[in-house]
């Protein structure tokens, strides 16, 4: 069993690329030079937390951007 993520910005680097995961109720989003999709946890190697989801992405904005992206 895996320990729940706390909700937030989380930031990893792969190489030279820079990936940003955006963490909602145990739902990713991840934001990278390819592309924005909707991920697992699985896909998290290395991330770090950063800082607070900003408090204007209300968890309605959320959803709507998570049900917008593909799945990785």
């Amino acid at each position: 069993m895996s320990k729940k993520l706390k909700d937030g910005v989380y930031k990893a680097q792969n190489g030279s690329d820079k990936i940003i995961y955006f963490v909602h109720d145990e739902l990713v989003v991840m934001q990278w030079k390819y592309g924005t999709f909707k991920t697992t946890t699985n896909f998290m190697l290395g991330a770090k937390w950063e800082e607070p989801l900003p408090e204007e992405l209300t968890h309605d904005k959320f959803m709507e951007g998570y049900n917008q992206v593909e799945s990785w």
